[in-house]
């Protein structure tokens, strides 16, 4: 995690103002950029200049949100010009004993922008020293994030049956949703505490910001994520919304069918995102294993690079 340097101040004060709502709290500002984002309309094409944080929110406070929902909080108040990914924690969860995890809020409090501090109940490590990484748990949580997805994966394209085009992407979102959860935990060091696939999303697009160099010194293009995730047409908005839909909606659902080449088309780029994310983390590995860390680590992935 690098250090951040803000100078658009006339942001940082509405971006403020918002997290103010759910004061008393502490806020860090580990990321951000700015962006385009272009949706197709049947009439016109929209375009909306935005700010983008990243932003992790220590509070004790007992607030009926997550942080999803504090993240649409910001976008509204801000009048849509700020969206935000938002890691919500209570102070108890910085007595972790997890290094991974350790090493993640660490990271976040000695390099983070703090923005808002809750002065009656400020955040603290509680570990005196902060224990090494534990590169090779990581390197099998990865694989069993990947042996996990290509279980949802084959499970999905392999399966005859027709009119229940719903039920293969849900085993498609539950693959994307494992292999989020494995790149964060390798590239970012962090566990989540919400699981829903679009925050996961997020978060691996903020893996490519907080360590950049390794990627470009290996030759790959720092991202992760498909195109397919960055949907600019509303058709492809409609597909993507489809994948991040929770399974537990099927509960509810009457119908099941839905057309076949969205379903094609999501199979495709959740087979996309396995093999970037496979390579990203390979990378990944190498360079580090190359600043001394385990050498059997990257045999491992590279091993798991030929699998899908």
């Amino acid at each position: 995690m690098n250090q951040l340097n803000l100078h658009q101040q006339p942001v940082l004060e509405i971006l403020e103002n918002c997290c103010m709502r759910y004061e008393p709290c502490t806020v860090y500002i580990l990321g951000h950029h700015n962006s385009n984002i272009i949706i197709e309309q049947i009439s016109k094409t929209a375009n909306w200049a935005v700010h983008h944080f990243y932003l992790l929110v220590i509070t004790a406070k007992q607030i009926p949100a997550t942080g999803s929902i504090m993240a649409n909080s910001i976008h509204e108040l801000s009048g849509k010009t700020i969206t935000a990914t938002v890691m919500l924690h209570k102070p108890t969860d910085l007595a972790t004993k997890h290094p991974h995890q350790i090493h993640f809020f660490n990271q976040a409090l000695r390099f983070g922008h703090r923005l808002c501090l809750d002065k009656e109940d400020p955040p603290y490590l509680v570990a005196n020293t902060i224990p090494p990484l534990n590169r090779e748990e990581d390197t099998a949580f990865w694989l069993k994030c990947q042996a996990v997805a290509l279980f949802n994966i084959q499970a999905a394209k392999e399966n005859p049956q027709q009119g229940v085009e719903l039920c293969k992407i849900a085993l498609l979102n539950t693959a994307c949703t494992q292999i989020a959860l494995g790149l964060i935990r390798v590239l970012l060091h962090y566990t989540p505490n919400e699981f829903g696939l679009k925050h996961l999303l997020q978060l691996c697009n903020y893996c490519t910001l907080s360590d950049p160099n390794c990627h470009s010194r290996e030759g790959g293009n720092g991202n992760p994520l498909p195109a397919a995730f960055n949907p600019k047409t509303m058709a492809d908005r409609y597909r993507f919304n489809c994948l991040c839909a929770p399974p537990s909606l099927l509960n509810h659902r009457l119908h099941l069918n839905a057309p076949e080449e969205d379903f094609i088309y999501l199979l495709t780029a959740t087979q996309d995102f396995l093999n970037q994310a496979t390579n990203t983390i390979t990378c990944h590995s190498r360079c580090h294993s190359r600043e001394g860390g385990n050498g059997n680590q990257t045999r491992n992935l590279e091993l798991a690079t030929r699998n899908p």
